[in-house]
């Protein structure tokens, strides 16, 4: 057992040795979505401990999955658990650092109350293209009873003019759309659906780096240093995102 532990250490050694002197990686990121920049925020920093560069590329949501996939770029910075199972040729790093939350927004006034996933068909929702953890919540509803926009101020305008009940999103996205577009009728319609882990994917030729990453999240983790720099991160993107 002393003699597989060791060559694990020494496979780890060799390919941090492999990646250091300024590597610098270019993943993939969902644009305009807050939980996203602070993702990529944070796993910039982890990735500066380890002494790597990271270049973060914003795009929509579908395109960062193909892009990821296809390996034009080195993966995504951050998902959720079914991504990995959607998207072949991208490997999981095993620890998750981040979560979301997924809410219902509705018109005030509306007597809508949204307590649990299965309330969902009973109303018309509106989701944004390519984001995982809303197709999942709606993968059981009938497809006609939810539309599909290109980003979150399309979506909340769609529920804004009286199209749809229901725009499913988490709160930080749907408390600064709102703020951005100036409504002040449309609140939370219920308690979270669902509070999913995120993870951070890399693509299969670049497997070698996984479980460093994977080993400086738990270290991160484990000393409290990661959720310092969420909730820092957190504060800072929510303060300055409409600057």
């Amino acid at each position: 057992m002393g003699t597989i532990r060791s060559i694990i250490i020494v496979a780890l050694s060799v390919a941090f040795c492999s990646y250091a002197n300024s590597t610098t990686f270019t993943f993939a990121s969902i644009e305009k979505l807050p939980e996203q920049v602070i993702s990529a925020r944070v796993m910039t920093a982890i990735y500066d401990e380890l002494g790597y560069g990271l270049v973060v590329k914003e795009m929509p949501g579908l395109r960062a999955q193909e892009s990821a996939n296809s390996g034009s770029v080195d993966g995504e910075i951050a998902r959720i658990f079914a991504y990995g199972e959607q998207t072949p040729n991208v490997i999981r790093v095993p620890t998750p650092y981040y979560s979301l939350k997924t809410v219902a927004y509705s018109i005030d006034g509306s007597s809508i109350k949204v307590a649990n996933k299965d309330d969902l068909n009973r109303y018309k929702s509106v989701i944004v293209r390519g984001v995982k953890h809303t197709d999942k919540i709606t993968q059981d509803v009938d497809p006609k009873k939810v539309k599909v926009m290109d980003n979150a101020e399309a979506m909340m305008k769609f529920l804004h003019k009286g199209r749809a009940q229901l725009a499913l999103t988490n709160p930080l996205n749907g408390s600064l759309t709102l703020q951005k577009l100036g409504y002040t009728n449309i609140d939370l319609a219920g308690p979270p659906l669902a509070t999913l882990d995120l993870y951070h994917y890399i693509h299969k030729d670049k497997a070698e780096l996984v479980p460093i990453i994977d080993k400086k999240i738990i270290e991160m983790r484990d000393n409290g240093k990661l959720q310092k720099l969420l909730e820092k991160t957190e504060a800072d993107v929510l303060n300055n995102w409409f600057n």
